[in-house]
């Protein structure tokens, strides 16, 4: 990307260390792989899959994105349920199809309260390991998390891009130039910091 003036690479992401934090089982479904919840003292962060905040009467019927939220994401949702009983397919679809409409709409009710609240973003990481030689790699991160979440931090900076789906899939086919759509692309934390700064991002705004 090009003529970006950078004024955001000293910035710092936050880190929540996995030494630091504990994973629980929901009661309710002790052999699910999406319904856990994510605890970290230090900071009181709960984190959640997107999945579990989705109607529990529809959330087999729809077709909910994979991404991580918080505390007040869950509350938010659980609000928008019982105030306004948005229980409709069509509604918690769209909502729950991608991280940027799940933004939108958490950002619209801060909006409609006059608070200042915005969803934050969690950038799940694929932890190093020794490879067989002992050589400790570097972590990584999901290409599709990341090209998804820039558009929505460039929001939040108030410099949005004029095309922002548009953008997210020039960043996701930048690093699948095979165009593999079976593979998981990822990218390594040294490869994040650089494509964050090519893009001016203020990493303070997310936390991996």
């Amino acid at each position: 990307m090009s003529n970006v003036t950078s004024v955001h690479n000293n910035t710092k992401w936050n880190i929540i260390p996995t030494s630091e934090v504990s994973l629980c089982v929901d009661p309710k479904h002790p052999n699910s792989l999406t319904h856990w919840v994510l605890s970290h003292d230090p900071s009181s962060t709960k984190l959640y899959p997107c999945s579990y905040a989705a109607p529990e009467k529809l959330r087999k019927d729809l077709n909910i994105a994979y991404f991580l939220i918080d505390h007040e994401d869950l509350m938010t949702v659980h609000q928008l349920e019982k105030e306004f009983s948005y229980n409709t397919y069509q509604y918690w679809g769209d909502s729950f199809s991608s991280i940027l409409q799940f933004t939108h709409m958490i950002d619209m009710v801060g909006m409609v309260a006059e608070d200042s609240r915005r969803k934050k973003m969690y950038l799940r990481t694929i932890p190093a390991v020794p490879m067989g030689d002992n050589t400790l790699g570097e972590s990584r991160v999901f290409v599709e998390e990341i090209s998804a979440m820039i558009p929505i931090l460039r929001e939040h900076q108030g410099n949005s891009f004029e095309k922002p789906e548009a953008e997210q899939q020039k960043i996701s086919d930048r690093f699948n130039p095979a165009n593999n759509s079976g593979l998981i692309q990822t990218i390594t934390l040294s490869q994040l910091k650089n494509l964050l700064e090519e893009y001016d991002i203020d990493k303070s705004l997310l936390t991996v």
